[in-house]
């Protein structure tokens, strides 16, 4: 087991040592002390342990200049290994503020009294996560923060209550399809046979003595499109509607949005790429803003790398292109093929910001105005 870890970031940079201490018990990964029978099958034989069996390990960032350590981080996994406690202790460097003290304890849909085969679906998914925090050498006053969560047998988010009260409620549609009083479908049946498409959520604020928040919900509907010449058909988002919600109806609508697609089966290029979306607001035709797309394979000037050059033209409410008052705004974007970094950035000002990237993805330089020999900036 490794016992130490230093890495030397060099150019005269102080090295980064991690030092690890595990369980006192010798429990591991693996199941010692746990007393099951070790069985070369290729599965986890952890998961036939007892229900109570856990075992932890500990990082220490060590400050070698000092001889001391700077950070403590206590990790405890249950059987299925899953995180259930996570316990941080940064150490201060000013004595007269002292240490302080962050805790995470994460509850699963776990059943101790069954074996993996016997628990719920969703047994690996949190219940609830609560985080703490305080003074490392007292337990008042403190922060404590709980986010509680419930799931349906397919692993989809059902309910999630905030820290701050707030709950969010979503609702799926079934694997088989929605259709509505008028036999038009707001979901098709699924071609995988998966429940995974979000049919509304809705937020309800917490209780306060400050007056009530609206209670809001967006509700969502889908279009089966064909799939790539030879494959079968896929679903994508067709519009989504923002309402507020009174005694579990809808009686506002506060935002609608409409999503079209580029439908090319025998252009994969471009193929289910999204070609336009509309935006209303309160249900009135004359706040209609719309985003057109349109996209092209091509070279970057600079690097050279083959790009997706996508331009996106934002036409206002309020556009008159026919009186000469256009209320319009394009920016383009260009990203790698082989990466999706994105190279090249263009507002509707002309103005243009190229970036370079190292192998690992990250920028490392950004050229602002990178055609102009007058007012080109370079940062590294």
């Amino acid at each position: 087991r490794v016992k130490t870890h230093i890495s030397d970031p060099g150019f005269k940079q102080p090295a980064i040592e991690t030092r690890y201490e595990y369980d006192e018990n010798d429990y591991n990964f693996l199941g010692r002390g746990s007393g099951v029978s070790w069985n070369d099958d290729g599965l986890d034989n952890l998961y036939r342990a007892r229900s109570d069996y856990q075992y932890e390990t500990t990082q220490i960032l060590w400050d070698a200049e000092i001889d001391k350590a700077v950070s403590r981080t206590r990790r405890v996994f249950n059987r299925f290994h899953l995180l259930t406690l996570e316990e941080t202790t940064q150490h201060s460097t000013d004595p007269d503020k002292g240490d302080t003290y962050h805790r995470i304890d994460t509850d699963y849909y776990i059943k101790p009294d069954l074996s993996f085969e016997e628990q719920d679906p969703y047994c690996q998914l949190p219940k609830s996560v609560t985080k703490t925090w305080r003074r490392a050498n007292t337990t008042t006053p403190r922060h404590v923060e709980t986010v509680a969560t419930t799931y349906d047998d397919f692993g989809n988010l059902l309910t999630q209550v905030n820290a701050n009260g707030v709950t969010e409620t979503s609702e799926w549609y079934d694997k088989a399809g929605e259709q509505d009083e008028q036999g038009r479908w707001l979901c098709p049946a699924d071609p995988q046979g998966f429940v995974r498409n979000l049919k509304s959520k809705t937020v309800t604020p917490a209780t306060s003595d400050h007056g009530k928040a609206p209670t809001l919900q967006t509700r969502y509907r889908y279009g089966e499109h064909p799939g790539l010449t030879g494959s079968g058909p896929w679903l994508a988002l067709s519009d989504e509607t923002l309402a507020q919600m009174i005694d579990g109806r809808a009686v506002t609508e506060l935002r609608r949005i409409d999503h079209e697609y580029i439908i090319a089966p025998e252009a994969p290029q471009k193929h289910g790429l999204i070609s336009k979306v509309l935006r209303t607001l309160h249900g009135r035709p004359e706040t209609l803003t719309t985003t057109r797309y349109s996209y092209c394979i091509t070279s970057n000037a600079r690097s050279g790398a083959m790009v997706m050059r996508t331009t996106n033209e934002q036409i206002g409410f309020d556009d008159n292109i026919d009186e000469g008052k256009p209320i319009r705004r394009v920016i383009a974007e260009e990203q790698s093929l082989l990466t999706g970094d994105t190279l090249l950035s263009e507002d509707d000002n002309d103005a243009k910001i190229a970036s370079v990237h190292d192998r690992l993805g990250r920028v490392i330089e950004k050229n602002v105005a990178p055609d102009s020999t007058e007012y080109k900036a370079r940062r590294t």
